[in-house]
């Protein structure tokens, strides 16, 4: 797949894998995926469990997922992909940014960058 569909609310930077500077292989030498205006969400449901600190259980409601789109990604946050996961609906258009492999932090701290992506 070559195209990329950003369904999350920030822009997705990439860096080498050393991370010294931008990989520029994507959107024909571009190195940022903008956010695409659309927002894949799915509405949770939480139930207190009984303890002596605050503990959520969380659901997840029944979802729409959006059509798969010829020769594209679409980026999607990790919890929603994992949800999706769960759900027996993964596919392999559905993409989430991998922190594992190391983000790019600016001086204050800030994910300004990633290395590579989960399916």
């Amino acid at each position: 797949m070559k195209n990329f569909k950003n369904l999350t609310e920030h822009s997705i930077n990439f860096f080498s894998s050393d991370g010294s500077e931008f990989v520029k292989i994507f959107h024909g030498g571009g190195f940022v995926i903008p956010p695409s205006g659309e927002v894949l969400r799915l509405e949770e449901e939480r139930q207190a469990v009984p303890g002596d600190f605050p503990l959520d259980y969380i659901t997840f409601k029944n979802f729409d997922l959006p059509q798969m789109i010829p020769d594209t990604f679409q980026i999607i946050s990790l919890p929603v992909l994992m949800a999706i996961k769960l759900s027996g609906r993964g596919r392999k258009d559905f993409i989430s940014v991998d922190i594992s492999k190391g983000t790019i932090r600016d001086a204050t701290g800030k994910i300004v960058g990633v290395r590579g992506f989960l399916c």
